[in-house]
């Protein structure tokens, strides 16, 4: 018993890997959920690790270009553009599933109208690949005993939309009242449609105000590098003196207050 004691005691104990704790950590699982929201099955370490690699060539980018100020500015906008490109990676996705969502509508009313139940019709359905996930996990929690209505609930979960949540939620009502479902189905697709195509035909209109935004935006920050390549005495007092450290941080909030305000305007 000694002996088996002693052993244990020198048994190498298995320690954790700095990527595997920064994936368990409470910020790592919500920048996995964000990725997973994104459609994204990357790691919140590797996602990490690549932010930072970006973020630290282009803070030695802006110092060599103009020393410590520069570097905090470039470092703000490396972060700034990686997380914008999770967000748009986020609604991008919102859009194919609540395009997606017609297609399974469809397939679920043909099937009941071919005479099979709901439930067989969802395990018997060929979902577009942008909702197969959430379809696999209602299927599952359907295996494991979930009612319907939760399984319905774990398909709105994983399909992340709002239009998702509102089907999800008029087909457990039309299952459960006992109405005529297939029809149902057919109008829920329909006003899916109607409602993609209206989406589409807003995002086509806003595209031209929407790139206006992002160029007006970015005149300030591309003037400001071009005359620091010119003019470096008076970069200097910019960048390197309290009064324009000042100066830089009122002209950034002003500049981030019209960006907010100008996305709102030309959604």
């Amino acid at each position: 018993m000694a002996v088996g004691r002693r052993a244990r005691r020198l048994r190498p104990v298995a320690r954790r890997s700095l990527s595997a704790r920064i994936d368990r950590s409470r910020a790592g699982r919500r920048i996995a959920a964000r990725l997973a929201e994104s459609g994204s099955d990357e790691p919140s370490s590797r996602f990490l690790v690549r932010t930072l690699g970006w973020t630290g060539a282009a803070a030695a980018a802006g110092w060599l270009w103009m020393g410590v100020a520069a570097a905090a500015v470039a470092a703000g906008a490396a972060i700034a553009v990686s997380a914008g490109a999770v967000r748009r990676r986020i609604r991008t996705r919102a859009v194919r599933v609540d395009e997606a969502l017609p297609a399974m509508l469809d397939g679920l009313s043909a099937a009941m109208r071919a005479g099979a139940s709901l439930g067989n019709a969802i395990d018997d359905l060929e979902p577009p690949a942008v909702l197969a996930d959430a379809v696999g996990a209602m299927r599952n929690a359907t295996r494991f005993g979930a009612t319907r209505r939760e399984a319905l609930e774990t398909f709105a979960r994983h399909a992340g939309t709002e239009r998702a949540g509102i089907v999800a939620a008029a087909i457990t009502l039309g299952a459960e009242s006992g109405g005529d479902l297939p029809r149902m189905l057919d109008v829920l697709a329909q006003a899916s449609r109607d409602r993609a195509r209206i989406a589409r035909e807003a995002r086509v209109a806003s595209t031209q105000a929407r790139m206006s935004v992002w160029v007006v935006a970015a005149l300030p920050v591309v003037f400001l590098f071009l005359t620091g390549a010119a003019s470096r005495e008076q970069m200097h007092l910019l960048l390197r003196t309290p009064i324009g450290w000042g100066l830089l941080a009122a002209g950034g909030a002003l500049e981030i207050a019209g960006l907010l305000w100008m996305r709102k305007l030309s959604p």
